[in-house]
């Protein structure tokens, strides 16, 4: 499973002239390494095969290191768990259904140790959706500072401790 994003297409200056040249800027994200590679040949082979098909040419660059997929580690997941059912109540531990498309850093840290990625809820609405982190809405909720204070100094005393 993968997914592209074009989040920005700058080109042209008017709505009745057709541009010299236009930009396409944008990500794409996938749950397996096989899909994230072959998701950049076929980014690669489209833009230059739509341009050879209108007589233009397209040039495809990718600005840094790719993103590897981001696998939580099952041993550190469950000790996520349970420190965190500890410090704030099982009741108040959310396990995603589906896998999220994220590109993290984090990502690059566990391919060398095994570690776990969480997830701070910051909704202080039980009722109302919360805006999703890329959305102009969007507002981090100061509120959720202590929580998260909270659970990360837990986790490091807790594995500390059991080191």
């Amino acid at each position: 499973m993968g997914f592209i994003i074009l989040g920005s297409c700058p080109g042209g200056t008017a709505s009745n002239v057709i541009p010299e040249s236009a930009r396409l800027v944008g990500t794409f994200r996938a749950m397996r390494e096989k899909v994230r590679s072959k998701l950049h040949d076929a980014i690669e082979r489209i833009a230059s095969h739509t341009a050879t098909a209108h007589r233009a040419t397209a040039d495809v660059s990718f600005d840094g290191i790719p993103y590897p997929p981001l696998h939580n580690d099952p041993a550190m997941c469950a000790f996520a768990e349970e420190v965190s059912a500890e410090a704030f109540g099982k009741e108040m531990i959310a396990q995603l259904r589906n896998p999220t498309m994220g590109a993290e850093d984090f990502a690059f840290y566990l391919q060398n140790v095994p570690g776990a990625f969480l997830f701070l809820g910051c909704n202080p609405s039980t009722t109302d959706p919360y805006p999703t982190l890329h959305s102009p809405r969007f507002d981090f909720n100061d509120e959720s500072l202590p929580a998260g204070i909270e659970l990360l100094t837990s986790l490091a005393l807790k594995y500390l401790a059991g080191s």
